[in-house]
C-alpha cells in the first residue's frame, strides 16, 4: 500500500522538485534495511538475499555510466573531485572483478562488484546531500 503511495508521490513530482525523489529514496532504504530485519524479513541489513549480493558486472556499468550523466555532466556547477575519486574506485573493482571472472574466480568477482554497487550507493547518496542542501539554500533565499 504504501509503496504504491509513493510511486504515485514520484509520478506527480515534476523535474524541478528533488526533494521528493530524495525522500522516498530514503524512505525505501528504511524500508530494505531497518524494517524488513525487525519484521524478520530478507532485508539488506538481515544477512538475507539483498540484491546488491550478486550484482552483475553490466548493471555495475551501467549505473555508473547513468550517475556519470545524471551527476557528473548534468552539474558543470558542481565540485566533482571527490565523487569522481570514488568513481575511479568503482572502475578499478568492476576491472578487477572482470579479471577474476575471467580467471574463474566467481566468488571474488561477484564479490567485487557487491563492493562496486555499494560505492556507486555512496557516491548517489553524495550528490542527493549536496542537491538537498542546495535546494534548502535556495529555499532560504
Amino acid at each position: 500500500m504504501r509503496v504504491g503511495d509513493l510511486r504515485g508521490m514520484l509520478d506527480r513530482a515534476d523535474e524541478s522538485n528533488r526533494v521528493i525523489p530524495y525522500a522516498i529514496r530514503n524512505e525505501l532504504r528504511f524500508y530494505d534495511r531497518t524494517l524488513l530485519s525487525e519484521l524478520g524479513g530478507t532485508g539488506a541489513a538481515s544477512g538475507g538475499s539483498s540484491e546488491s549480493a550478486d550484482v552483475p558486472l553490466a548493471r555495475v556499468a551501467e549505473r555508473r555510466e547513468d550517475l556519470e550523466d545524471r551527476y557528473v555532466e548534468g552539474r558543470r556547477d558542481h565540485n566533482h573531485s571527490i565523487p569522481l575519486h570514488f568513481l575511479s574506485l568503482v572502475d578499478a573493482l568492476a576491472d578487477e572483478a572482470e579479471r577474476a571472472a575471467a580467471t574463474g574466480d566467481d566468488a571474488r568477482a561477484a564479490g567485487l562488484c557487491a563492493a562496486a554497487d555499494e560505492t556507486l550507493d555512496h557516491v548517489t547518496q553524495l550528490y542527493e546531500r549536496n542537491e538537498y542542501s542546495v535546494m534548502l539554500r535556495r529555499l532560504r533565499g
